[in-house]
């Protein structure tokens, strides 16, 4: 995992922007959130034509 950003204040409220770059990274990500903690993601998916099915 790649630490993009960070703004942290000891014993205190921060903020941390983090890259995954393994399928492993997503496993740390969720022990590191605690309840109560604020979360923003953002996500791609790349589509290939030949596995969109559509409905008529």
């Amino acid at each position: 995992m790649k630490l993009v950003h960070r703004n942290l204040a000891r014993n205190g409220p921060g903020s941390a922007k983090l890259l995954p770059e393994e399928e492993d990274d997503l496993w740390h990500a969720y022990n590191l959130i605690a309840v109560g903690d604020s979360l923003q993601a953002v996500t791609v998916r790349e589509s290939s034509e030949r596995f969109c099915f559509w409905r008529t």
